[in-house]
């Protein structure tokens, strides 16, 4: 919702910039299906949290989600490693 003014106008520029400063920090492969597709009103049809803490571990929790995406239906599994807070 950062980038939401009202119903009728969006950043649409902060939203891109944001995008394109985001994207290096997936693999190639989910970079460029980002680039071509979106979640936005994306389902979330199941989260999971993970945590493996075991005193070894630097960042031991693993956040998992099932998408169905809005525009075809199709599921979606995203999976967020290492995480440190959310």
């Amino acid at each position: 919702m950062k980038y939401f003014i009202d119903d009728d106008h969006w950043d649409i520029a902060g939203y891109a910039i944001e995008k394109k400063n985001l994207l290096p920090r997936f693999d190639k492969k989910t970079a460029n299906f980002l680039k071509k597709h979106s979640f936005h009103d994306g389902m979330v049809k199941k989260i999971s949290v993970v945590n493996k803490e075991d005193g070894n571990k630097k960042d031991p929790t693993t956040i998992k989600m099932v998408i169905k995406q809005y525009n075809n239906g199709s599921l979606f599994q995203i999976k967020w490693t290492k995480v440190q807070k959310f």
